[in-house]
């Protein structure tokens, strides 16, 4: 319950005497606000406690999570359905039994425009994507992968 906030007058005004039930009322709203204060404090140590976790979990996270950048060649390729591509091995430090979050072109020399670029675990190769044939060129590939 809020606290009502009495307004005091001086003498010889009587309407706000100094008297027990005036004082309770005082000290109940001292009482409440020493509660509110209190819980709002475990509240705060709760909310300390799982930002702690939180900031554990992404350590562990920072920890497993490992980045492997790979330079292929690109020399020919295929073609299907007006586009180019081409499978490039996984990197053999990642091997077929981490997973793999992500892999982004990081650079592109002499091989057109990259459309899209695909990782296949299970049969450990990317397939990249061009929009014209490459020409003696090469490829930077950052791969995002656990770590374990």
């Amino acid at each position: 319950m809020a606290y009502t906030k009495k307004v005091w007058k001086d003498a010889p005004d009587t309407s706000t005497p100094i008297n027990a039930a005036n004082l309770n009322h005082m000290e109940d709203g001292i009482a409440e606000a020493d509660v509110n204060a209190q819980n709002a404090l475990d509240r705060l140590d709760d909310v300390d406690d799982e930002i702690t976790q939180i900031n554990s979990d992404l350590t562990e996270l920072r920890l497993a999570i490992k980045t492997r950048t790979q330079t292929y060649s690109i020399t020919s390729t295929s073609q299907t359905a007006g586009y180019y591509y081409q499978n490039l091995g996984i990197p053999s430090e990642i091997g077929s039994t981490n997973k793999i979050y992500s892999c982004m072109l990081v650079t592109n020399t002499g091989v057109g425009t990259v459309v899209s670029i695909g990782v296949d675990t299970d049969s450990n190769y990317v397939n990249v994507r061009y929009t014209q044939a490459p020409n003696n060129g090469s490829i930077t590939l950052r791969f995002l992968y656990n770590g374990n």
